[in-house]
């Protein structure tokens, strides 16, 4: 619900406002991580261990990021929704000249994008750790970003880019108890640079929509 209420503020903003687009994600990025910071400082004082949340089970945890894998490839690859929403990343103009509005169909993504990294984050939350605690994404949020564009913006090919990062993570809290002459920090940016890597092979043929970050004014 919060992801939802983020995304209708963050549409209105970039859509309705012609913000831009780059500046107000990362102003809104910033922000929320304060406003959570605030918010547990507030709940909890200090020294004081936040309580337990009853975790998910491996099990669930599959089950409801494999329903929206579904529901996210559904919808666009099988359905008139999708077809629209991949035109009007790439040709806003001539979509708007056919008599669908553009502006009303950023807004509803914009909206829907944000409930599934807010499910995302629920999903952290209530599965592996079982506790919030302040920066609990710890970056996992750009890593994400970083995976679109490595899977060329195709939701099927997110989930081996996924599983990539995941395999470095478990090697790197795996190694990280290893008696061994390598800085620790190394263990612990490993899942970011084979990202970054992964991300800087694939960066020249990422098939970005023509019309990202760009506003539309119908006029």
């Amino acid at each position: 619900m919060i992801g939802a209420l983020c995304g209708v503020v963050l549409a209105w903003l970039m859509v309705v406002v012609r913000t831009n687009q780059i500046v107000t994600g990362l102003a809104f990025t910033l922000l929320a991580g304060a406003a959570t910071t605030y918010v547990f400082e507030q709940s909890y004082s200090l020294g004081t261990v936040p309580p337990r949340i009853a975790s998910l089970s491996l099990a669930p945890l599959l089950a409801v990021a494999g329903a929206a894998l579904l529901l996210v490839w559904f919808v666009l690859e099988r359905t008139t929704a999708g077809l629209t929403l991949t035109a009007v990343g790439e040709d806003p103009v001539s979509v708007d000249a056919l008599g669908t509005r553009v502006n009303p169909v950023r807004v509803a993504a914009t909206t829907a994008g944000n409930a599934l990294a807010g499910l995302a984050g629920a999903l952290l939350v209530c599965g592996p750790l079982g506790l919030f605690v302040q920066n609990v994404t710890a970056g996992r949020g750009w890593i994400a970003l970083a995976l679109v564009v490595f899977a060329r913006w195709r939701p099927v090919r997110v989930v081996f880019g996924a599983l990539l990062f995941g395999l470095c993570d478990a090697v790197r809290l795996r190694l990280q108890g290893t008696d061994t002459s390598i800085p620790y920090e190394l263990f612990v940016a490993l899942p970011y640079l084979v990202t970054l890597l992964a991300l800087t092979v694939r960066a020249r043929d990422s098939r970005t929509p023509r019309a990202l970050t760009v506003p539309f004014a119908r006029n």
